[in-house]
């Protein structure tokens, strides 16, 4: 089964390797893999993120672009943002959680804030 085929119950596979992946030093920008899209965010440009207690859900707003992951043990990326050394964030797992569902939409109204 190829890696994020729908499973027979609705679920979908995930993929070894991937989930977030850090920096061994500070860098300037992160990147995401959503389907179909390969995105590059600046640090200079988050305003807040929040992950639920149970770490199944983590939100960051960007000045133009929401992002919403699901998975498990996200709670442990606010730190990694913190610091600024989340390099790239794409669906599988890695130590620092796993990332089950990717989602990025257009926040214009964040430009003008």
């Amino acid at each position: 089964m190829a890696a994020g085929e729908p499973l027979s119950h609705g679920a979908h596979a995930i993929p070894e390797g991937g989930g977030v992946q850090q920096a061994e030093e500070r860098v300037a920008f992160f990147s995401i893999e959503s389907p179909g899209r390969s995105w590059v965010f600046p640090y200079s440009r988050i305003l807040f993120a929040h992950a639920d207690t149970e770490g199944h859900r983590f939100f960051m707003r960007t000045i133009s672009h929401d992002l919403w992951l699901t998975g498990q043990k996200l709670g442990q990326l606010i730190s990694l943002f913190q610091r600024e050394l989340v390099a790239d964030i794409r669906t599988g797992s890695s130590e620092w959680g796993t990332i089950e569902e990717i989602e990025v939409s257009e926040n214009p109204a964040g430009m003008f804030q």
